[in-house]
């Protein structure tokens, strides 16, 4: 009885190991051959290496470019779209929500006013009220950008 359960122990640990070395073998295999497709595909391919420790392709350090300003501004757009877009979902959800359910939002106080119906309905309005100011702020921050929000995503201003 005590052997066997050794011998199953040792099988799984012995199986374990096995199938570790496999995957981290696997793992490199994979980054060399998306190396020679990437090589393939480019022409002269990029200069780029392999993380030895896992296993990635990376660009050398010393071969990154700057990003350019017209890039940063598309990364801060993107940032600024994300956010219009989950504030106009919130004041959409806020603009239906029945007044029990606004109590329990952060804005509603979170039930301290449960029983104040006309604080709740003025809490609810000064609330869309916050959310239209704040939309008007960030959309004017990504029209200087050069983009609009459409969705949340970005569409380039033809100016």
């Amino acid at each position: 009885m005590k052997n066997s359960i050794l011998y199953i122990v040792g099988a799984v640990a012995l199986l374990g190991g096995g199938t570790f070395l496999f995957l981290k073998n696997k793992k490199a295999k994979d980054a060399s051959k998306l190396l020679d497709l990437q090589t393939a595909t480019t022409g002269a391919g990029t200069p780029t290496t392999i993380n030895p420790t896992t296993g990635a392709v990376v660009p050398k350090v010393d071969e990154v470019l700057p990003v350019s300003s017209s890039t940063k501004n598309a990364q801060e757009a993107v940032t600024l779209a994300s956010q219009i877009f989950d504030l106009k979902n919130k004041k959409s959800r806020y603009s239906t929500m029945s007044i029990s359910e606004f109590s329990k939002t952060k804005e509603g106080r979170e039930d301290f006013f449960i029983n104040n119906s006309a604080m709740l309905k003025a809490l609810k309005e000064n609330a869309l009220k916050s959310f239209d100011k704040e939309l008007k702020i960030l959309n004017d921050k990504i029209v200087a950008l050069g983009f609009v929000e459409v969705n949340g995503s970005i569409a380039k201003l033809n100016l």
